[in-house]
């Protein structure tokens, strides 16, 4: 509690009040663990999974040493899920797509994404 107390004071020296005005709510979070993005993860790997079982008959699996890679470059305490999400775009999303583009990848192919493939 006494960190929110600085942390709103801080805001309300930063910014003019004009722009505070504006502003309906503030709210405060903890930076997230390992662990936690870790468990984000597995939640949208899981919708890359289904999105391309369902489009393109494709099975994708991931193992753990390529998870603690992605996971550690989209790992920021201070910005949350977005670097994660930026990293799932970048090492698996991508790339899965200049497969599919470039006909390596077909309906009924199975991905095993490990970290030889991030690199």
């Amino acid at each position: 509690m006494k960190k929110q107390v600085s942390v709103t004071k801080a805001i309300n020296t930063r910014f003019k009040p004009e722009f505070l005005n504006r502003i309906d709510h503030v709210v405060h979070f903890k930076p997230l663990l390992e662990e936690e993005i870790k468990s984000i993860f597995k939640l949208r790997f899981d919708e890359v999974v289904k999105r391309l079982s369902e489009s393109r008959n494709i099975t994708t699996t991931i193992k753990p040493d390529a998870i603690a890679y992605i996971c550690s470059k989209g790992y920021d305490p201070l910005m949350g899920v977005r670097p994660l999400n930026r990293a799932i775009e970048r090492y698996i999303m991508t790339r899965i797509t200049e497969h599919i583009i470039g006909d390596n990848i077909h309906a009924g192919d199975t991905i095993v994404i490990d970290t030889t493939d991030l690199k």
